[in-house]
């Protein structure tokens, strides 16, 4: 903790009254001056109102006032003229004669009664390209009255135009029947659709039928060298993405031997991954196969077959033709 002699304090609080009385002297200085500025402003205003009271009220005189100097605006005086000259109405005798809207000129149309700003938007309306059809389309101009239009109606006579004719490509003078010129259709031998092995046929003899093109044959050949062979025409609607309508269409050319030679799979030697390359066996059915061999032991005809579970009875008139049961240790 600080300790201060007397003299510093004494010199603290010295320092302190002055700051203060620096701070305040402004304040306690306008409080004993009296404020002359005001004095001043309302004398100010005193003397002017006394010289406006005295004043020469006389009106300003503008004819010392040289205008000559200031351009003249035409404008303004073009536009007061058509304003005070009243354009004097043209009088017209109504006189109700036959005329076309679409042609009529506008003295023609004021004859008629019809109010000038009618005639206006008529004309308007013809310059834009528009046409009267019709007596009734006349009534589709804005401002005419009904009791004005039945009263014009029986004098509208619209010209009909005449149907443009186009000029012909060709001289169709003489019909079919007039002609001396005869015509032969041209006829074409039709091209034999010669039957085809399905077991024995190439790309291109599956090409030759109708709707057959490089990728259907490749497919279809594909498909019967994994297959092992083809057992029945049928088996073509098989063929990955083969329409229905393009097999209907061939299969009277599709034709099969009595004893096709077909590749046969040895069911009691044959393993899970071999047996289920098969189109006809999925690997879950693969794997049904041999589970049923390992446990009842080796197949030996196409009654076993019959015993599996897993398979549906399609499943197994489709693959028994394949198998073949080999017994031999």
């Amino acid at each position: 903790m600080m300790h201060f002699s007397k003299g510093e304090v004494r010199g603290i609080a010295l320092l302190a009254f002055l700051i203060l009385l620096v701070a305040l002297a402004p304040k306690i200085y306008r409080q004993l001056t009296p404020d002359q500025s005001f004095d001043w402003e309302y004398t100010h205003l005193v003397d002017s109102l006394d010289q406006l009271s005295t004043a020469d009220k006389k009106p300003y005189n503008y004819s010392n006032k040289n205008y000559s100097d200031y351009p003249k605006r035409e404008y303004n005086n073009k536009y007061n003229s058509k304003r005070t000259q009243s354009r004097p109405k043209e009088e017209i005798a109504i006189q109700l004669v036959e005329f076309d809207p679409n042609t009529a000129d506008r003295q023609t149309l004021l004859q008629l009664g019809i109010p000038e700003r009618v005639v206006g938007r008529l004309q308007n309306y013809r310059s834009k390209g528009g046409k009267f059809y019709k007596p009734e389309d006349l009534e589709k101009i804005y401002g005419l009255s009904s009791e004005l239009f039945q009263t014009i109606e029986p004098y509208i006579q619209i010209k009909q135009e005449a149907k443009k004719e186009w000029p012909k490509k060709w001289d169709n003078s003489t019909s079919k029947k007039d002609s001396t010129k005869t015509w032969t259709k041209k006829s074409f031998p039709k091209k034999e659709i010669e039957p085809i092995n399905i077991n024995t046929a190439d790309a291109a003899a599956y090409q030759s039928l109708r709707g057959i093109g490089p990728a259907y044959s490749k497919r279809i050949i594909n498909f019967r060298e994994a297959l092992g062979g083809f057992t029945s025409v049928n088996q073509i609607a098989d063929v990955y993405g083969f329409p229905d309508s393009t097999f209907q269409a061939i299969k009277p050319f599709l034709i099969l031997e009595e004893n096709p030679t077909i590749t046969k799979i040895d069911i009691n030697s044959v393993n899970k991954k071999e047996l289920a390359a098969h189109p006809y066996i999925s690997f879950k059915k693969a794997a049904a196969i041999i589970k049923y061999r390992d446990r009842h032991g080796a197949f030996t005809s196409a009654d076993d077959i019959q015993k599996l579970y897993a398979l549906s009875k399609q499943d197994k008139e489709r693959i028994i033709p394949y198998l073949e049961f080999n017994t031999n240790e």
